[in-house]
């Protein structure tokens, strides 16, 4: 079990986050888990803040309210809307963790469509800009549902959503025959359709998606971007070329602001965690992270 020290801080009503270590560093990664994800549940977290903290960054894990089963109800708009209020805390003179200089976003999986939603989509101020973002195991959650339930059933269930939707229901919880065997989670018709349907709102890494999809994302990115897509990913199809897959990424960024230290993590699973084909990978992964920070 994972265990950590550290400081943990309501940042707005009913919403707090944790940050690693005593380091209070004028420089801040925000991580921002996936779905079903909360804190201390991503196993290279403690690494990540164990390492960064030797360049002077802190780790403060985000928790909100689509955290652990939350995300069922929520979006990545409601999202970016609490993330928005971290980082403004974190920044503010005024907060009694605030003052911060560099802040910025770490996604790992459904996280990592947080963080490529703000720097694309979310209307930011001064006061909740970021300096960066890094992308890990960003996969495709249409891909992987129907790569457990099939295609049939997956369409069928995006039908159903819809048809809820279309009758003003999308707050209507989806059947928990169709969402038990997914995420464990009581999942509305609006997030089951953005995450099922082909480029629904949290579509973002779908393989299928070509190079004029990609532009409405990774093409608005204006800060620097590493992306570091898990080389053993369980929920990518084992027949996915990843390299190709992150040059399809890379060639719709500008160059200006993609990062060289992009790479595939070979042998990392989703999470970098012990089962993982390169015992490795977690280490690889936060060398690359940290050099990435370094050069912010």
């Amino acid at each position: 079990m994972i265990t950590a020290n550290g400081r943990l801080f309501e940042y707005a009503p009913k919403l707090t986050a944790f940050e690693f270590g005593d380091l209070h560093s004028p420089n801040v990664l925000i991580f921002i888990g996936g779905l079903g994800d909360g804190l201390l549940t991503v196993p290279y977290v403690p690494l990540l803040a164990e390492k960064l903290a030797t360049i002077g960054w802190s780790v403060v894990q985000i928790q909100f309210t689509s955290s652990f089963i939350g995300f069922g109800t929520g979006s990545l708009a409601r999202d970016a809307d609490e993330i928005s209020k971290l980082v403004a805390y974190l920044r503010s003179p005024l907060s009694p963790v605030g003052s911060r200089k560099k802040v910025g976003l770490m996604g790992h999986s459904t996280g990592s469509q947080n963080t490529l939603y703000y720097l694309s989509k979310f209307a930011k101020t001064a006061e909740t800009d970021i300096d960066f973002g890094v992308l890990q195991a960003s996969a495709s959650d249409r891909e992987a549902i129907v790569s457990l339930a099939g295609e049939e059933v997956t369409d069928k269930s995006v039908a159903y959503a819809q048809d809820l939707i279309s009758k003003g229901s999308g707050r209507e919880f989806m059947p928990v025959e169709i969402t038990d065997q997914f995420f464990g989670a009581p999942i509305n018709a609006n997030r089951w359709f953005a995450l099922a349907s082909i480029r629904g709102d949290d579509d973002f890494f779908s393989t299928y998606l070509g190079p004029e999809d990609l532009k409405q994302t990774f093409g608005k990115v204006e800060r620097p971007l590493l992306v570091l897509y898990s080389g053993a990913d369980e929920y990518v199809s084992p027949d996915t070329d990843k390299h190709a897959l992150v040059k399809k990424f890379q060639a719709a960024t500008d160059p200006k602001f993609w990062s060289p230290l992009s790479t595939v993590v070979e042998g990392g699973s989703h999470n970098l965690g012990p089962t993982s084909k390169n015992p490795d990978a977690p280490a690889f992964a936060v060398g690359q992270v940290v050099k990435f920070l370094d050069g912010i």
